[in-house]
């Protein structure tokens, strides 16, 4: 219930070209196309959309806060709630 919650309240707050863009960006990283970001694929994909390396502690702290359902991968839905909420925080 809390994540269908949080996915409404995250599709209320982008556009249909903010969504459409987040799942292009949620594509390109799930690099085994299984539906969920490993912490390899986003320490990867870091690199590649951003041009840093990103620190295992960095990785481990963006899991414990993203990764809310303690799976150990980030799943679409957990990735839009925490997009959404990346860009409310920007715009505040």
């Amino acid at each position: 219930m809390k994540a269908a919650t949080l996915t409404f309240i995250g599709s209320q707050l982008m556009s249909k070209e903010e969504r459409e863009e987040l799942a292009r960006v949620f594509k390109a990283l799930d690099k085994n196309s299984d539906g969920k970001l490993s912490k390899e694929e986003v320490k990867e994909g870091y690199v590649h959309h951003y041009g840093r390396l990103i620190s295992d502690n960095e990785i481990d702290k963006m899991f414990d806060a993203v990764d809310t359902d303690c799976s150990g991968y980030i799943d679409y839905t957990e990735f839009v709630v925490a997009s959404a909420n990346e860009q409310a925080l920007l715009t505040d």
